[in-house]
């Protein structure tokens, strides 16, 4: 019989010769990079603006926006490989990719960067969005250190980003620098995020 999502199954095994059953329920295998967002209470994608740095999540559909429907062919090898080979360790796990950098005086040196992968920020390996939100203001270092993919680098001073933030949005018609599915930390340390800013980057 069909059987969906959330369902329990029965399992005859045997065990050291002996006729078993087990019950398991089936669950959904979470996608790494999601092929669509129909799922997703909102319309417009995740984002965190950190000082011109814009950065989203991994899924086909921004691939399809950016490189077209020939993007396994037209997209950065790396980016497809992530796509089309790597898999979830666990069921929160997003690829963060710095999508592109607003431009900005702040964001001079930097502006030609975009689409490549975040792989850790301060020497801890991101593991979402959300997670990339929690370490940035909670941050109590001099420098912010965004270390992506093939090497490259990017370093912020954390002294003034919520103004240098709130200047890059204001100048690019940004009314908020996350997307509303995000949460921002408890009491914060190092940027002291309470009194951010809620359109999208996209709406720009």
């Amino acid at each position: 019989s069909q059987k969906f999502f959330g369902d329990s199954i029965t399992i005859s095994i045997l065990r050291e010769g002996k006729p078993m059953e087990l019950t398991a329920k089936l669950e959904q295998e979470h996608e790494l990079v999601p092929s669509h967002l129909h799922d997703r209470e909102m319309s417009t994608p995740s984002y965190i603006v950190i000082a011109g740095l814009v950065y989203t999540v991994l899924t086909v559909p921004y691939m399809r926006s950016e490189f077209g429907e020939e993007w396994e062919a037209e997209a950065p090898v790396d980016l497809v490989m992530a796509v089309t080979h790597r898999e979830a360790k666990t069921g929160t796990e997003q690829l963060v990719i710095l999508s592109h950098i607003l431009s900005h005086d702040c964001t001079i040196g930097y502006d030609e960067m975009e689409n490549v992968l975040l792989v850790s920020f301060n020497g801890t390996k991101v593991e979402n969005l959300q997670h990339l939100l929690d370490l940035t203001y909670r941050s109590t270092d001099e420098f912010l250190r965004f270390e992506f993919t093939e090497k490259h680098l990017v370093v912020v001073e954390r002294e003034g980003i919520l103004e240098r933030t709130r200047a890059v949005c204001q100048e690019h018609s940004i009314s908020s620098p996350i997307s509303t599915d995000l949460r921002l930390p408890g009491p914060v340390e190092g940027c002291g995020a309470s009194s951010l800013p809620a359109s999208s980057p996209e709406e720009s």
